[in-house]
C-alpha cells in the first residue's frame, strides 16, 4: 500500500510541478514580450516625432531594431536593414494598414526578408500635406534566447525540487502508514485467534480509532474461542451419534461431516461422492450403503443441505421376522378353519334341530370373517413384496369401476345408495389390483354411508378419485386411517363386515404402482379419497404392450 501511495503522490507532484513549470516559462515570456511591446512602440514614437522628412540623415541605431519608412501608397522608401528599392510594396502589412487608419497596433510574424519572428509597430506621419508610415520592428529571437539560457537552470531547479518532495512524502506516508500497518498485525493476530498486542498511537484521533479496534479485536478473539470451543463439543456429539451426517454448500463442496459418515468412504470426503450427490437430488426413503439400508433425510436452506443417514438394520430385520412369523401364522390359521367352515356346513346340512342350525350359521358368519382377515392379511404381505411389472398394458378403469358397480348393487340397494360413475381412465396396471383398489374404496363408501346417500367414481387424466356423501371421518381418526385394522368405530364396523384391511390394501397397491393417496373428509358431509398415478406416455405403453 505504501508503494501506491508514495507512486500516487509522485504522479501528482510530477504533474504539479510540470503545470507550474510550464505556466512559469508562459508567465515569463508574456512578461517579456509586454516589455518588448511597450520598448517598440516607445522607440516608434521617439523616430516618428525626429522625422522631417529627410530620408538622407536617417541611420541604424540598434542592432536588434529595424527601422522602415513606407510611403502611403505601400512603396517603401527607406530601410535600416536592406536596400529599399530591392523590397516588395507594404500597403498591405497589418502594422501600416493600422498606421493609415490611426488605429496603431503591434504586430508578430515572420519577416518575409530576414527570415525571423519580428515584433511590428507603425505610426503615421504627415510632413508638407505627404503622409509617411515610420514602422520599426523588434526581433524577438532574443526573446527566445532569453527564456532558452534560463530553462536548464529551471529544469534543474524542477528536478531538485520533485526530488525533495518525493523523499519527503515517503517519509511521511511511512509514519502515516504505521498505524495502520500495526492495525493489520493486530487484526492477523485475532485470525489465527491469538490475542492482539494493544495498538498506541501519539495521535489523539488515531488512537481514539485503535481503541474502538482494540475493543472490536479482544471482543472478536473471545468470540472465537467460544466458538471454538461449541464447535469442537458440537463434534463431538455428532461423532458419537449412529447417524451419519453431511452437510453441502450450493456448489456442492462439503462443508461438514461427521465420522460416521466419514468411515463410509476411506479415501477421505474432500469431494461428495456420486452416489451421496445423488441421493440430496432424488432424495428417496431408503438407500443402501456397504450393505447396511440407511433412511434418508434431507434439510435444506438458501446456503446448506443437510443429509441424515439412519442404520435401520434392526428395523428392516424386524419387519423381515414379523413379516415371515405374519405369513406363515396365516397359512397356518386358514388351513384349520376352512376345514372348521366344512365340519360346520356339514352340521347343519344333517341336523334338523333350529337351535344347532342357529349356532351353525353364526359360526360360518365368524368363520368367513376370519377367513377374509387371513385373505386381506395375505394380500398384504403379497403387496410389500410385489412390484409393479413395468410392462403391463393399459387398462380401462371405468369397465373395472363398472364390473364392481354390479357386484356391489345389491349392497348398495339394501342400504339405499346410489352408485355413479363419471369420465375414463386408462393406467399400466393389473386388473387384480385395480378390481381391488377401486372396490375396497366403493364398497367403504356404501357401508359408512347414510340412507339415500351416493358413491362417485370420478376419473380425469391420471386421477381416480371415490366421493361419497356419508358420516364423514373425525379430523384426529384420519392420520391414521390407512394402518392396518385402525376402525373408527370398532363395534360399527364388525356389524358391517369389514376387516379393517381395505384401506391399508389401497395404500399398498398405490405404493406399488408409485401412486400417491389423499384423503380429505369432513364429520357428517362424507369423504373423498383421490389416487393419483404417475404421468405416463400412453403411446410408448401402446407400443410395448
Amino acid at each position: 500500500m505504501r508503494k501506491k501511495l508514495t507512486l500516487f503522490q509522485s504522479i501528482i507532484l510530477i504533474l504539479a510541478l510540470g503545470i507550474v513549470f510550464t505556466a512559469g516559462l508562459l508567465f515569463a515570456r508574456a512578461s517579456i514580450l509586454s516589455q518588448a511591446e511597450s520598448n517598440v512602440v516607445f522607440l516608434t514614437n521617439a523616430y516618428t516625432t525626429g522625422f522631417n522628412g529627410d530620408l538622407t540623415v536617417l541611420s541604424v541605431r540598434e542592432d536588434n531594431v529595424r527601422e522602415t519608412v513606407i510611403a502611403k501608397d505601400g512603396t517603401v522608401l527607406w530601410d535600416s536593414k536592406e536596400s529599399a528599392s530591392e523590397m516588395e510594396n507594404h500597403a498591405g502589412r497589418e502594422e501600416v494598414i493600422a498606421a493609415l487608419n490611426d488605429s496603431p497596433k503591434t504586430v508578430i510574424r515572420s519577416s518575409a526578408t530576414m527570415g525571423v519572428e519580428q515584433l511590428y509597430y507603425a505610426e503615421k506621419k504627415t510632413i508638407d500635406g505627404t503622409v509617411y508610415v515610420i514602422r520599426v520592428s523588434y526581433m524577438t529571437s532574443g526573446l527566445t534566447q532569453f527564456l532558452t539560457g534560463y530553462l536548464p537552470w529551471m529544469i534543474v531547479v524542477t528536478i531538485v525540487a520533485l526530488a525533495c518532495s518525493i523523499t519527503a512524502s515517503v517519509l511521511l506516508s511511512s509514519r502515516a502508514l504505521e498505524p495502520l500497518k500495526k492495525i493489520e498485525r493486530n487484526l492477523s493476530d485475532v485470525a489465527v485467534g491469538r490475542v492482539p498486542s494493544p495498538i498506541k498511537n501519539e495521535d489523539k484521533d488515531i488512537q481514539a480509532i485503535a481503541d474502538n479496534i482494540n475493543e472490536v479485536s479482544s471482543s472478536l478473539v473471545e468470540t472465537m474461542s467460544q466458538l471454538k470451543e461449541e464447535s469442537s463439543t458440537l463434534q463431538l456429539v455428532l461423532d458419537s451419534g449412529t447417524d451419519a451426517i453431511v452437510a453441502i454448500n450450493k456448489d456442492g463442496d462439503i462443508v461438514f461431516s461427521n465420522k460416521k459418515f466419514n468411515s463410509f468412504f476411506p479415501s477421505g470426503n474432500k469431494y461428495l461422492p456420486e452416489e451421496i450427490k445423488k441421493t440430496f437430488v432424488e432424495k428417496p426413503e431408503r438407500i443402501t450403503l456397504n450393505d447396511t439400508p440407511y433412511l434418508v433425510r434431507v434439510s435444506e436452506n438458501d446456503k446448506l443441505s443437510l443429509l441424515v443417514l439412519t442404520d435401520i438394520t434392526s428395523q428392516v430385520n424386524g419387519e423381515q421376522e414379523r413379516q415371515e412369523f405374519f405369513d406363515a401364522s396365516s397359512h397356518e390359521l386358514k388351513t384349520p378353519l376352512t376345514a372348521i367352515k366344512g365340519f360346520n356346513e356339514l352340521i347343519g346340512l344333517k341336523s334338523e334341530d333350529p337351535l344347532i342350525k342357529t349356532y351353525s350359521a353364526k359360526v360360518e358368519k365368524e368363520t368367513d370373517w376370519m377367513l377374509s382377515v387371513l385373505t386381506d392379511m395375505l394380500r398384504i404381505s403379497k403387496l410389500e413384496s410385489e412390484e409393479a411389472d413395468p410392462n403391463l398394458p393399459l387398462l380401462n378403469l371405468a369397465m373395472v369401476a363398472d364390473e364392481i358397480f354390479k357386484e356391489l348393487q345389491p349392497l348398495a340397494d339394501s342400504r339405499s345408495v346410489t352408485l355413479k360413475s363419471e369420465g375414463e381412465m386408462e393406467e399400466p396396471i393389473s386388473h387384480t389390483d385395480a378390481y381391488s383398489l377401486i372396490k375396497n374404496l366403493v364398497e367403504n363408501g356404501i357401508l359408512y354411508n347414510i340412507k339415500g346417500g351416493y358413491v362417485k367414481v370420478k376419473m380425469e387424466e391420471n386421477t381416480l378419485s371415490v366421493e361419497d356423501d356419508g358420516q364423514g371421518i373425525p379430523e384426529k381418526d384420519q392420520a391414521r386411517i390407512f394402518e392396518r385394522f385402525y376402525r373408527v368405530d370398532k363395534s360399527r364396523s364388525r356389524e358391517n363386515g369389514g376387516t379393517g384391511l381395505g384401506l391399508s390394501i389401497v395404500k399398498h397397491i398405490s405404493l406399488k404402482y408409485k401412486a400417491k393417496v389423499f384423503l380429505t373428509s369432513r364429520l357428517g358431509y362424507g369423504s373423498t379419497f383421490t389416487i393419483v398415478f404417475p404421468i405416463h406416455n400412453p403411446s410408448e405403453e401402446k407400443k410395448s404392450s
